[in-house]
């Protein structure tokens, strides 16, 4: 701990880059391993006094308002010192040591708001009360969820909403004041469901990856979402709901289609007018839409808007869809993991390094398979425990996403738990092994291929494989399918049987997605 004479030798170092934040937030980034640190007003006050070389008993004093509080300013200078923010901290090794300390901080911080969800929910939540209140003594932080019992969607759908909104909460008046709104899901990992969206919260943080591009800060961001009709949660835009009607928290909600494959003219002309019209410099994008969209202008030689950002929701962002939307709207493309069901918001996103990382503002990840923990680097599902949420948390809820936890990422988000998303679990197929393969391992195949746009490979036995390719325009005939199989074998094994078929378009869904994979074969449960 730094002693109260040490604290008048401090001073911030001169290349820290100071940010005043709209939630009246003031982030201090470190250009050197390119870290973020958040302060509240009092806190920055604090830093700003230590940084005058005030000593800790006067800051307690003129700060805090009481002597008493010297420790607490004492242990503050101390952490900014252990994070190498002030001259002559020298640290070997800063990156490694700001991440050490702040992945222990965030666990420190998961622990508590773990226990603290668990006893709220048993309290608050009639399913929950009925289901592990006798469970509740036993949690006390991350590790101890294991002692309950995994939530499916199953569940959700038969309790909600009695079950699942807090006693005290009168769902009427909070829908009639604009507060909450109850919403369905898109049914891409079963039947749709509804749930209640906190219209208050922020779909995403202003610290998260692809914001800080826009000029003028998050505040300034004007949004146009592309998705499926279904993906809105709430409402079908399929051209009915006049314009204004569409704009719901500073989001424009755009036309889409049942077909987004085969977009008419008229369909291109009214989604890119709405985009000029709102002024859009973000576009919250399902990847398959957007180049859907990026297709069907081009072919009619219309001219598309440039963006400061692109945001991929909804759907696995495959490689080809991830260099067509980069190199059309010149924008950095970010990917994003989110669930309606859990209440809308950003679950998990992905860095820089292309890893994705949880919200642990918003939520907690486990990795499960038969229920136990994976290991690092092996094939789970994904159980979300939200920890955020103004009128229903969820406990352990499967959400039907495959991931591999990382131990470390390297990248400035480490603090927060990493994982390599590997898609859903209905979209995986089966090598010839009968080993599995999910979505993502199959779109690894298409990397550095240009012969086509959109894909779907379906397994329709147990070695036979079909890709229904879509090819991109200005290609040969037959495109150039030969490194593909050869990888594709190396996958799925010397007994594949692949074929290609090239169509005009895909089968979609009843959610209205295009996933990449799909077996006709029955999948035993893994998970």
């Amino acid at each position: 701990m730094v002693a109260a004479n040490e604290l008048v030798k401090t001073a911030l170092r001169g290349d820290l880059i100071v940010a005043h934040r709209d939630d009246d937030t003031i982030e201090l980034t470190d250009p050197r391993t390119d870290r973020c640190f958040r302060f509240d007003e009092v806190q920055w006050e604090v830093l700003s006094s230590l940084n005058r070389n005030e000593p800790a008993s006067q800051i307690a004093i003129e700060v805090l308002g009481d002597a008493s509080v010297q420790s607490t300013v004492e242990t503050f200078a101390a952490r900014l010192h252990a994070l190498g923010l002030f001259e002559g901290d020298e640290i070997e090794d800063l990156a490694s040591a700001q991440a050490r300390l702040l992945r222990r901080e965030a666990c420190e911080r998961r622990d508590v708001r773990v226990t603290e969800t668990v006893r709220w929910a048993a309290e608050h939540l009639p399913y929950f009360r009925a289901r592990i209140a006798n469970l509740v003594p036993d949690v006390n932080g991350y590790a101890d969820l294991r002692r309950l019992p995994v939530m499916t969607k199953r569940d959700f759908r038969d309790n909600f909403p009695a079950g699942l909104l807090r006693e005290d909460l009168d769902l009427d008046a909070l829908v009639e004041s604009g507060e909450a709104q109850i919403a369905t899901t898109s049914g891409s990992t079963g039947g749709r469901l509804a749930f209640i969206r906190d219209n208050n919260r922020d779909i995403v943080s202003s610290r998260l990856p692809g914001v800080t591009s826009v000029p003028g800060g998050w505040g300034a961001a004007k949004i146009a979402r592309f998705t499926t009709p279904l993906c809105s949660g709430a409402v079908c835009h399929l051209g009915e709901v006049p314009f204004q009607e569409r704009i719901i928290n500073d989001t424009l909600h755009l036309n889409s289609s049942e077909r987004v494959l085969a977009l008419r003219r008229p369909q291109v002309e009214n989604i890119l007018s709405d985009i000029q019209q709102f002024s859009a410099n973000v576009f919250q994008v399902d990847p398959v839409y957007a180049v859907a969209l990026i297709r069907a202008a081009q072919r009619f030689g219309i001219a598309l808007p440039t963006f400061h950002a692109v945001l991929s929701f909804f759907e696995y962002c495959s490689v080809i869809h991830r260099e067509i939307l980069e190199t059309t709207f010149q924008a950095q493309v970010t990917d994003y993991l989110s669930a309606a069901d859990l209440g809308g918001g950003v679950a998990a996103f992905a860095c820089g390094n292309g890893r994705f990382h949880v919200n642990e503002h918003e939520n907690v990840f486990e990795f499960l398979r038969h229920g136990e923990p994976v290991g690092y680097g092996e094939l789970g599902e994904i159980a979300v425990t939200s920890i955020n949420h103004r009128f229903t948390r969820l406990i352990r809820y499967r959400l039907g996403d495959l991931a591999r936890p990382i131990e470390s990422c390297g990248c400035a988000f480490d603090d927060w738990a990493a994982f390599e998303f590997e898609g859903r679990v209905q979209d995986c197929i089966r090598n010839t092994s009968g080993e599995i393969v999910t979505s993502r391992g199959v779109d690894q195949l298409f990397v550095g291929l240009s012969w086509l746009d959109f894909y779907q490979l379906v397994q329709r036995s147990e070695t036979f494989y079909e890709l229904v390719a879509l090819r991109r325009p200005g290609t040969p005939e037959n495109g150039d399918p030969q490194t593909f199989l050869d990888r594709a074998t190396a996958l799925l094994g010397n007994g594949a049987n692949i074929t290609i078929e090239y169509a005009r378009e895909l089968p979609v869904e009843p959610s209205f997605k295009y996933p990449l994979t799909k077996s006709l074969v029955p999948v035993r449960e893994e998970w």
